[in-house]
């Protein structure tokens, strides 16, 4: 194996689901990080206790797996992969020093960085604060990501779960389109896996 792979196992993953999901629709990804040399015990998904619940709280479960995953695996820092509204928990999250030094960096996939006109059809907390112009997004949009922590988006043309699909994408941040994939199929997509893989190759454990 070469330095560049042996570098890339050394990262812990923490995988975030979105709205109303649990780690199934992540398992596949899972498994692509796990063939690509990742060990099992430096991958973890997180499982929120009110899947449709707040931004706020979901928040406070992804600080708790991702000092866990830290405690297990020894490392000081994380990467960050999260789908969907996930993406929101994890800026939110980010905000906080404490936290955002224990991440090496961050990757959303289809996460409705300026709300999805989509969530008005959901229901829960975490629904409402996805609406665009809530006060939650707003708050968010004032919160500054770390400057200090890489991140990118991952989006596709085929959105119908993200609109306008420009949510999707933050302006000066590195984005990657995945083609050929659905809101709810791009954790499944062989280019995802490309992208992310290449991603947390070049970051520093």
């Amino acid at each position: 194996m070469g330095p560049g792979h042996n570098k890339a196992v050394r990262i812990p993953l923490v995988m975030i689901p979105g709205w109303s999901d649990g780690p199934r629709p992540l398992a596949p990804l899972r498994a692509r990080f796990r063939s690509a040399g990742w060990r099992e015990e430096t991958l973890a998904t997180v499982s929120f206790r009110d899947r449709t619940g707040s931004n706020r709280e979901h928040a406070e479960e992804i600080a708790e797996v991702v000092g866990a995953l830290r405690r297990v695996t020894g490392e000081a820092r994380v990467g960050i992969i999260a789908h969907s509204m996930g993406g929101l928990a994890t800026r939110l999250a980010m905000s906080e020093p404490e936290f955002s030094g224990s991440v090496a960096g961050a990757a959303f996939l289809g996460t409705p960085h300026a709300g999805t006109w989509v969530a008005y059809l959901g229901w829960g907390e975490g629904a409402r604060e996805m609406r665009p112009r809530s006060e939650f997004l707003l708050e968010l949009e004032g919160r500054e990501w770390p400057r200090e922590v890489p991140s990118m988006d991952l989006w596709t043309p085929l959105e119908t779960h993200v609109l306008p699909q420009r949510s999707a994408r933050r302006p000066g941040v590195p984005q990657a389109r995945i083609p050929r994939a659905l809101h709810w199929w791009m954790p499944r997509s062989p280019e995802t896996f490309r992208q992310l893989h290449h991603f947390f190759l070049g970051l520093n454990p």
